[in-house]
């Protein structure tokens, strides 16, 4: 995807950096730093996996979401790192999902973990609101009290 995308901005005189892989200077003096420092470069091309960890990409306000991954946190961490601490313009995340493809399915199993990992995360939080309160019998037990 990540060629078919760089070619499309060559033909369109669109110009870019892209990345592949995470070599030693992509933070400080690689495509990064280009991305960041050359304003007439307007897009940055990276794998999801590669943009998810690390990374402060405040500069950007669109992130464009061309291949899911299975991992849903993974894919959360890649848009955070557009909408951090610092970020002055609106954000936009824009998601490419082809029907009746690979990409559909992994769609549908990420709504399927988000769901449960919703329902997961209202049954902590309703353990904890439960928690905040002592029963009789604990405070009894902290007020010394005998029945």
């Amino acid at each position: 995807m990540i060629d078919i995308v760089s070619e499309a901005l060559r033909s369109n005189q669109i110009k870019y950096s892209r990345c592949v892989n995470r070599s030693k200077d992509f933070l400080t003096t690689g495509t990064l730093e280009q991305f960041r420092n050359d304003n007439t470069i307007r897009v940055l091309v990276m794998p999801l996996s590669l943009g998810a960890e690390g990374l402060d990409l405040i500069i950007a306000n669109h992130i464009y979401l061309l291949e899911p991954l299975l991992n849903i946190h993974q894919e959360s961490q890649a848009i955070n790192r557009i909408n951090r601490l610092g970020q002055c313009q609106q954000t936009y995340i824009h998601k490419y999902i082809l029907i009746n493809t690979i990409e559909e399915k992994i769609i549908n199993i990420q709504e399927k973990q988000r769901m449960n990992h919703h329902n997961m995360m209202s049954a902590t939080l309703k353990k904890a609101r439960d928690d905040e309160y002592l029963s009789i019998e604990e405070l009894q037990y902290v007020l010394d009290i005998t029945v």
